[in-house]
């Protein structure tokens, strides 16, 4: 299996963008469309109180500090919902980009091309996207994590190892309770290492 399979440079980078904005318009277009739901408002309360430098909230916020760290940056103060809800869904971004590097490194781009396009327009996605929730963060950083734990499996670098670290802990600072599921990838990467297999 290699990466160059079906790799044709002259599409991958227009086909990934062409990608990515569909990603994102459909995260971001019409933000109030969908009225604000309970965990939502719990959330912008906090992002609020965080942003005016209160400590009037529960001890990293139920397991969701980052959500409202990273959020109150962009509107300390106020935090409107479409505000909270667009960085959520550029966010998403980052979801759908991996899906293609994920596609690309165990197969082909074109692989990867198909799994990024599916998860643009997934429904299921796009609903929770387009929402004040952890969840999406979550999800961001522990496929950010998913793909790191492959390249380490396939190149391993101590570089990588360092940023796979990072992701991993946005992962329990975004939704500590199920950043335990994420672990599982750099045991899969160390245990399923072709290039380890290969060496054997």
């Amino acid at each position: 299996m290699t990466l160059a399979r079906n790799y044709h440079p002259a599409v991958f980078w227009p086909v990934s963008i062409a990608i990515l904005g569909l990603a994102l318009w459909l995260r971001l277009r019409n933000l109030y469309a969908s009225p604000a739901f309970v965990d939502e408002a719990m959330h912008l309360l906090w992002i609020q109180r965080l942003g005016r430098g209160l400590a009037e909230y529960p001890v990293f916020m139920d397991g969701k500090l980052l959500l409202a760290v990273i959020v109150s940056l962009f509107q300390p103060y106020t935090a409107p919902l479409w505000i909270a809800r667009s960085v959520i869904g550029i966010s998403a971004l980052i979801s759908c980009a991996t899906c293609i590097g994920i596609g690309r490194r165990i197969d082909s781009f074109s692989t990867g091309a198909l799994a990024g396009l599916l998860y643009a327009i997934l429904p299921f996605s796009v609903f929770h996207e387009r929402q004040l929730l952890a969840d999406s963060l979550m999800i961001a950083a522990g496929s950010l994590g998913l793909f790191l734990s492959l390249q380490l499996a396939y190149a391993p670098r101590r570089r990588r190892s360092l940023f796979l670290g990072i992701a991993l802990a946005a992962v329990f600072l975004t939704k500590f309770f199920f950043g335990l599921v994420y672990l599982a990838f750099p045991f899969f990467a160390l245990v399923l290492n072709p290039a380890q297999h290969k060496r054997s």
